[in-house]
This record gives structure tokens, sequence and C-alpha cells, in this order.
């Protein structure tokens, strides 16, 4: 196992207790529960991701998604990260079951316009709480 793979898996484990009903996507916001903490929160972590390790962060439609009444008819993106060294990383992956096969839409960047400020709240406070986990 890599050092990389390590860290990883620390901060995988240190962002479970740091999720929240508070962070997870405004959609999700009511179906979040601490049995399923990583639902809805694919943006924030992968930009917590791209601040420790680099790199960009990859946006597309995950292919599984028809698993009865979960998502079914609903539009959903993904969000995940592209490491420097070229590893994909998903630290969300779990939401849909596991290993979640994509159709890559593109590559975007951290949230910077007005129309992403609920983004950009649930990140920093995402990253609050990570700091106050140390």
């Amino acid at each position: 196992m890599t050092e990389q793979t390590r860290q990883l898996m620390a901060l995988r484990l240190r962002l479970e207790r740091a999720w929240s009903r508070k962070t997870t996507h405004p959609q999700f916001k009511w179906e979040w529960r601490k049995s399923q903490p990583s639902l809805g929160q694919c943006y924030v972590t992968a930009m917590i991701v791209q601040d420790r390790f680099g790199g960009e962060l990859l946006v597309g439609m995950p292919w599984q998604i028809e698993e009865p009444g979960k998502y079914t008819g609903d539009f959903i993106l993904h969000v995940w990260n592209l490491l420097p060294d070229g590893t994909e990383v998903d630290l969300t992956s779990d939401q849909y079951g596991g290993v979640v096969p994509k159709k890559l839409a593109g590559i975007i960047g951290k949230p910077t316009t007005m129309g992403a400020k609920r983004s950009n709240t649930r990140y920093k406070l995402l990253k609050r709480r990570l700091e106050a986990l140390r």
C-alpha cells in the first residue's frame, strides 16, 4: 500500500465523522443519515481531496442509478478526483453501492460564482469540521 493510499484511507475515515446533513447536497438533505454519510457529499469531498492532493475535479454521470427506489428518473451528476499521477479517486462512490462506472462529462473547478454559493458554503463547513477533528 502506498503512502498516498494510506493518506486517502485516513482522510475517508475522518470525512465519515465530518459529513453531515448540512454538508450534503440540498437534493439529498432529507435523505441523508449517519448510516449512509457519503450521500450527496461528492462535490465538497472532491474539493477537499483536491486541496490535499492536487489534481483535477472530474464530473460525470453514474451509469448505475437505476436501483429501484433510489434516484430513478433523476438527473444526477457525480464529482470525483483525478490526481496528478493519473489516479482516479472517488471517496463517495459508496453512496451508489460501491465502485460506480461513470460517463465523464468534463473537468470542473471549485465554485467561484454567486450561483455556486451553496456548494462553497458546504465546502467551507466540511473543511472546518475536518480541521476540528485533528
